[in-house]
């Protein structure tokens, strides 16, 4: 079950993510009333289950998926010489900004070091809905 600080605290980035407004987990978590000592270490908190339900209700993820599925066709504009404004056919990075943080909240990507060769290989994770 989630405590009141977590349900601030997912509140204060929900605002935060729908605003448009940077701001990181340090400055949600001291705003949601918790000490600097748990602040700093953000894991402290979300990695905790009510954490997570609390994540799954603000932002599920058929949501986040028919945002993401219309990301794939929305792209950044930006005005040419004669003043019209042209698709530069690269992805809005604002949106994409803010679902890469819902993805990462949500856990769905997981990291592999590999030890022999120091690369890092990333596979994502499947977030569809769970019925």
């Amino acid at each position: 079950m989630p405590t009141i600080k977590q349900k601030i605290a997912i509140n204060k980035l929900s605002e935060s993510l729908r605003s448009g407004k940077p701001t990181t987990m340090k400055k949600v978590l001291t705003d949601a009333g918790y000490a600097k000592s748990v602040a700093n270490k953000p894991k402290l908190v979300t990695d905790r289950k009510g954490w997570k339900e609390l994540l799954d209700i603000e932002f599920p993820n058929d949501e986040v998926l028919k945002v993401h599925k219309g990301l794939l066709a929305k792209q950044e504009m930006y005005r040419n010489i004669d003043g019209e404004y042209v698709s530069s056919g690269q992805p809005h990075s604002d949106v994409k900004g803010a679902l890469d943080l819902v993805y990462k909240l949500k856990g769905s990507y997981a990291t592999k070091e590999d030890a022999e060769d120091k690369t890092i290989t990333i596979h994502f994770v499947d977030c569809k809905s769970k019925s």
